[in-house]
């Protein structure tokens, strides 16, 4: 049975590299001139809490991407494709590597 295309695979075909949920959050800021620190405060959160999640040692969890859709208006639903497609390319990855 032949698969459609999906978007990892498309980004695979085009080489490009599928950014983390953290990765995008961390583009965002930048556009908006703000620090991790600052995001944080308007997110009322801890700034550790957003830095991890923006280097990527933390996954992306329901509270975190709630906070972030109200602060930044960023639908809930799109930070979670962004990880599964940064998570399915990382695993893709590894297989080939394997």
């Amino acid at each position: 049975m032949k698969h459609k295309l999906n978007l990892t695979s498309l980004m695979d075909k085009a080489g490009i590299e599928p950014l983390s949920a953290g990765a995008y959050l961390a583009k965002h800021l930048e556009k908006l001139e703000l620090s991790a620190s600052k995001a944080a405060a308007k997110m009322d959160c801890s700034q550790s809490t957003v830095s991890r999640l923006i280097k990527g040692d933390s996954d992306l969890t329901v509270d975190m991407a709630v906070r972030i859709s109200r602060t930044f208006d960023i639908p809930v639903d799109a930070l979670f494709n962004y990880d599964a497609h940064y998570k399915t390319w990382i695993a893709k990855k590894r297989l080939q590597a394997a």
